[in-house]
């Protein structure tokens, strides 16, 4: 399994084909690299499809701290530079779209193109008070989150 050895975590990532165009793929919020199976099948040759569990998702390790915006832009900056990739097309979905968003902006140059799937927007999104009493009981009753997230994310089931 190919992981990035980080001074205070591991980043879980997978590799698919050898072709040398090279495609980022980042998740959203309550995901992981698995979120971009479907995907796999359709993939062309001349691609290289890297997905990636950002940290605290999939098979990445949690961290105290470090789930800011722009430490997650860090984190793709540190992956691709150990893949020592110089240019990528870089795919995000929901938060990932916001995290590949903000990757564009500070790394321009390296982005062939962005592709956002119901992107959550550059500056956030805003919960109404009773979204957020709803998130905290859904942490509070495991069985609720897991049977809600079965309904919103058929992939996982």
């Amino acid at each position: 399994m190919p992981f990035l050895n980080l001074p205070k975590w591991r980043m879980y990532y997978q590799e698919y084909g050898t072709g040398p165009n090279a495609i980022v793929a980042v998740h959203g919020n309550l995901a992981s690299s698995l979120w971009w199976k479907f995907l796999l099948p359709h993939i062309p040759k001349q691609y290289r499809f890297i997905a990636m569990d950002l940290r605290g998702c999939g098979k990445s390790t949690h961290t105290s701290s470090g789930y800011e915006i722009l430490q997650f832009v860090d984190d793709i900056k540190i992956l691709t530079e150990k893949l020592e990739l110089k240019q990528f097309h870089l795919l995000g979905h929901s938060m990932g779209g916001q995290i590949s968003l903000a990757y564009a902006g500070v790394y321009a140059k390296q982005i062939q193109s962005l592709t956002l799937v119901d992107s959550v927007p550059a500056d956030g999104l805003r919960l109404t008070e009773e979204g957020r009493q709803n998130f905290k009981e859904l942490q509070k009753k495991q069985y609720s989150f897991k049977k809600s997230c079965r309904k919103l994310l058929p992939l996982l089931s």
